[in-house]
């Protein structure tokens, strides 16, 4: 698929390795903002061709990511998203 073997998909493992909490997990928001810096174009293209305007869409379309939604310490919620853990049958 070509949304896993793109920049993006890069940028957003990369992002989630060095804005990881103690969990593992990384706020999208930190990653949207991120890639809003780095590749504010192609980002903006990507997500609406690929995500219908929204990062968490678009993060899901990858398939290279777990992506859920958490409460937040205000009473809403927020997004986060990991890479996801290879299987043992995976890494061949």
């Amino acid at each position: 698929m070509f949304l896993q073997n793109s920049r993006l998909a890069m940028l957003l493992a990369q992002i989630a390795t060095t804005h990881a909490r103690e969990d593992g997990w990384t706020l999208l928001s930190v990653a949207g903002a991120q890639l809003n810096s780095l590749i504010p174009e192609q980002f903006t293209k990507l997500k609406r061709e690929h995500g219908e305007g929204s990062l968490h869409r678009l993060v899901a379309a990858i398939d290279l990511f777990d992506v859920q939604s958490e409460s937040n310490p205000n009473g809403g919620t927020r997004a986060i998203y990991r890479a996801r853990q290879q299987s043992a049958g995976e890494c061949e």
